[in-house]
């Protein structure tokens, strides 16, 4: 569905009220909330636990701590072209 002419286009969210209202019309409900009924009430707005911010200092340390975890090629058994290479095989 597109904007209504002469409506400024909503960043992040490309869905307009009277979209929303005619996708809830055709699925015969009152409002987005009874999309979740099925969900067990637990699971439809958990609490998020997060940390302290950091200062932008910090947090670069935490993402090099964190990227320095990861293992590269050479740090791995791997094969080169798994196994996959240029056959001839008569008929």
């Amino acid at each position: 569905m597109t904007a209504p002419a002469g409506s400024a286009p909503t960043p992040y969210i490309p869905n307009t009220d009277a979209d929303r209202a005619h996708m809830l019309a055709r699925l015969e409900l009152a409002d987005t909330a009874a999309l979740f009924t099925e969900l067990p009430e637990r699971f439809r707005d958990p609490p998020i636990e997060l940390q302290a911010p950091l200062a932008e200092a910090e947090l670069v340390q935490l993402l090099q701590m964190r990227a320095a975890e990861n293992t590269g090629r050479r740090e791995q058994p791997h094969f080169l072209g798994a196994g996959a290479y240029r056959r001839l095989v008569p008929a």
